[in-house]
């Protein structure tokens, strides 16, 4: 927009010098015009990240730009920013949190995240454990965690749900301290179909399961000592 008209008596430009006059000193014509065309042409800084500033004055338009995904609508006197509905791209190569912050990576629905290129793990790689409770059939919801843990109590029967096309789950399983409970796994297939847990006091066993899309593949690792 253009600035606004201004009607003065004899001054196109300001030559204000001094904020105040003395106390009932009149303005002359120069002054008084100065003082409006000062309100007229004043302005503000917008800064961006690299501190060139854009002095804002009454006759510019700021344009707000959508881009990498994100995009702008300004309906009346509202603005409206919206991301995250494309595509992102970084100019630079990391990801960074705050200080002791988490970086959560959490698809909607039945999204998933998919890396197409190798994964290198520069430090600790960690998976959850999650502790299920002895009964004489134990549910082991695959979408809780890749890692479970029981102590038998019971003989029991392991149903699985949720474990997708390509996933794996573990199982951690110790006898208790009077040993002697069995377990069998529903729907799952083991090399010449062994799966008889180790039964002393305590023992400790590992059972890996597989989905090849097919079957459930497991495999029993017995007895760590």
């Amino acid at each position: 927009m253009p600035k606004a008209k201004l009607t003065t008596r004899e001054r196109t430009t300001s030559n204000v010098s001094t904020d105040t006059l003395a106390k009932g000193t009149q303005l002359t014509h120069a002054e008084a015009d100065s003082n409006f065309i000062n309100l007229r042409d004043q302005s503000f800084g917008i800064a961006d990240d690299s501190s060139t500033v854009l002095q804002v004055s009454a006759d510019k338009t700021i344009t707000v730009a959508g881009a990498k995904g994100i995009t702008t609508a300004l309906s009346g006197d509202t603005l409206t920013i919206t991301g995250g509905t494309g595509d992102l791209s970084f100019v630079g190569s990391s990801i960074v949190s705050p200080s002791n912050g988490d970086i959560t990576l959490d698809p909607s629905g039945t999204g998933v995240i998919n890396n197409n290129a190798t994964v290198r793990f520069n430090t600790n790689y960690k998976e959850d454990i999650v502790a299920l409770t002895s009964a004489t059939t134990i549910a082991v919801d695959c979408s809780l965690a890749s890692v479970f843990t029981v102590t038998l109590a019971h003989s029991a029967t392991f149903n699985f749900s949720n474990l997708a096309t390509g996933q794996s789950v573990s199982l951690i399983i110790r006898q208790d301290s009077s040993g002697s409970k069995t377990g069998t796994f529903t729907s799952v297939l083991f090399p010449s179909n062994k799966h008889t847990l180790s039964t002393g006091n305590n023992d400790v066993d590992f059972v890996s399961i597989f989905n090849d899309g097919t079957s459930l593949l497991g495999n029993l690792s017995k007895d760590y000592s």
